[in-house]
């Protein structure tokens, strides 16, 4: 299914990362005060959140960059570079906004997520794709 999809569509998958993280920096944009407060011992909700979301990004820029003719590693590289910048680039826009804070632990997450995400794919790709990336032009 995941192949049929990259063959199908090919390099416009880049649209799912980046909208994706529009989604991520809109809601970062949301002001401190109307955050939710479910604290756990000094760990908010918005800290637990960091890793699955930056696991998703991982996961997204992992998929769209199966349309590029780049071995898995190279992919996973990159997912993580991608989505890391984009954490480290989101937690200084966070700094802007009212009652919100840049936290360089939510950056480390925010690899961490990524990282996992790519990770995960090296050792799962071969389920969903053939051992080749597809070369798509």
């Amino acid at each position: 299914m995941l192949q049929a999809l990259v063959s199908r569509f090919g390099r416009r998958l880049l649209v799912l990362p980046c909208l994706y993280m529009a989604m991520i920096f809109t809601l970062s944009q949301i002001p401190g005060s109307k955050l939710p407060k479910w604290n756990l011992k000094a760990i908010s909700l918005g800290d637990i959140l960091h890793f699955p979301t930056y696991f998703g990004l991982g996961f997204l820029w992992l998929l769209t960059l199966e349309a590029w003719p780049l071995s898995t590693s190279r992919s996973a590289y990159l997912a993580i570079a991608f989505a890391t910048a984009f954490g480290i680039v989101d937690e200084f826009h966070q700094s802007f906004v009212t009652l919100r804070t840049m936290d360089p632990w939510d950056a480390v997450v925010n690899f961490a997520g990524a990282l996992t995400a790519a990770l995960t794919w090296c050792w799962t790709r071969r389920a969903f794709f053939s051992p080749e990336p597809p070369k798509i032009g």
